[in-house]
């Protein structure tokens, strides 16, 4: 069977509930390489939707937004994988730089890759929030998506929300 694209899936053959999910706010700004700690345990859930809160969205618009951004450890990918994480999703053009060794482990494992994502800020000392990312309905294995988060009150998170 030929391939059919770098991930060999379509992005509207994913089912609908990958791009919808609890999701989980990391604020890792200031640092340029994004690893694994030991908090992370206990604040990433299996399923979540990862943000990652790096503050490098402030220079969108400005040629070093896509030459000098924050990556991803190996260490703190294969964390998410473990994890089962839906998707993953960061205020940079991308989660690491060529070779994209990043890229692989996420597209191999099923992690959906959310980038250039804006006001990640308005998250942070968030209790509970829902991300809602749906793709433009297309035959590629990536795609434009508007992605919100909305808030949840405590009594709707409580309940199950």
């Amino acid at each position: 069977m030929e391939k059919r694209t770098a991930s060999d899936t379509f992005i509207g053959d994913i089912p609908l509930d990958r791009f919808v999910g609890e999701g989980c706010l990391l604020d890792v700004s200031g640092q340029l390489l994004i690893d694994d700690k030991p908090e992370y345990e206990h604040l990433i859930v299996e399923h979540n939707i990862v943000l990652l809160h790096t503050g490098h969205g402030k220079l969108f618009g400005h040629p070093e937004y896509f030459t000098e951004y924050p990556v991803l450890t190996e260490n703190f990918a294969e964390h998410l994988v473990r994890k089962k994480v839906k998707m993953i999703g960061f205020d940079t053009p991308s989660p690491d730089q060529d070779p994209y060794a990043i890229h692989r482990i996420f597209m191999t494992n099923g992690i959906l890759i959310a980038e250039n994502l804006k006001n990640l800020d308005k998250l942070l000392g968030a209790d509970s929030f829902e991300v809602i990312a749906l793709p433009l309905l297309i035959q590629a294995d990536a795609a434009m998506a508007r992605v919100i988060a909305r808030l949840r009150t405590r009594s709707a998170a409580q309940k199950g929300e």
